[in-house]
């Protein structure tokens, strides 16, 4: 081969190399970065923008989801099509991480979900760590996050729970979009919706029952649910008022 026609096949090569680089490496950084201010990037477990009806992680960490049913790309919050995930109970929708190893040990530590959510029905999950009866009444796995029949917000952790009362209970929110934040911190429960916080519960226990086994279960999101999920960021610190007005003030992340 000519020198020159080593140079040419050189610098292909080296080209389609930075663009497979750029595609694979950087866009889950790029996209956090364009999603989230700096300040809200830190303490990122996963981030799950549902960009383009994509189920990766965004966040760097490469903890991204699977799909074994009929869920699907929807609108989200701002009418973007396919930037948000629609469920529906009745044909056992969800997504899922198998063995989240990288969920280990966050209940015993400072934790903190955002998420966005619209459910149009009474009664719904959203997300949890593992799927069994836990010892709290309505709780399952070793934590979840779900909406009672009055769409109370209801949250379980590590043997505690609590239970978020919208400022106006008598409206079921039915069809709406919501933003929920949820932070636990050595058992001190906090439920922000919209960016208020509605509940604050430090150390009270279910009391008697079945005591989930810690750190196995699988990651269940939308599991339970008849409606709408967006932009759900996993923490493994706590989320301060600051963190959550702003979160709450964010346009969807879809480009």
């Amino acid at each position: 081969m000519k020198k020159s026609q080593i140079f040419k096949f050189t610098i292909v090569v080296s080209t389609l190399l930075l663009f497979g680089c750029n595609n694979s490496d950087e866009q889950p950084n790029i996209l956090l970065q364009d999603c989230l201010t700096t300040n809200l990037q830190t303490g990122v477990v996963a981030f799950y923008p549902f960009n383009n009806g994509s189920i990766n992680d965004e966040s760097g960490n490469n903890n991204h989801l699977s799909n074994t049913t009929s869920a699907s790309a929807t609108d989200d919050r701002n009418g973007n099509p396919t930037c948000a995930f629609q469920f529906n109970s009745s044909n056992n929708e969800f997504l899922t991480f198998i063995n989240p190893v990288f969920l280990n040990d966050l209940q015993n530590g400072s934790f903190s979900i955002s998420l966005w959510y619209l459910s149009e029905i009474q009664g719904a999950g959203l997300l949890s760590r593992g799927n069994d009866l836990g010892n709290c009444a309505g709780g399952r796995g070793e934590w979840n996050v779900s909406l009672w029949d009055n769409n109370w917000i209801y949250f379980h952790i590590n043997g505690y729970r609590i239970i978020g009362i919208t400022p106006n209970p008598a409206v079921l929110q039915l069809n709406e979009w919501h933003h929920l934040v949820v932070t636990s911190d050595n058992n001190d429960l906090k439920v922000y919706q919209d960016g208020v916080l509605i509940a604050d519960l430090e150390s009270v226990s279910c009391g008697s029952g079945p005591t989930p086994s810690l750190n196995v279960g699988d990651l269940f999101i939308g599991e339970f649910l008849t409606g709408k999920l967006d932009d759900i960021i996993l923490y493994n610190r706590l989320l301060t008022q600051n963190d959550i007005t702003e979160l709450y003030n964010l346009s969807p992340c879809c480009n």
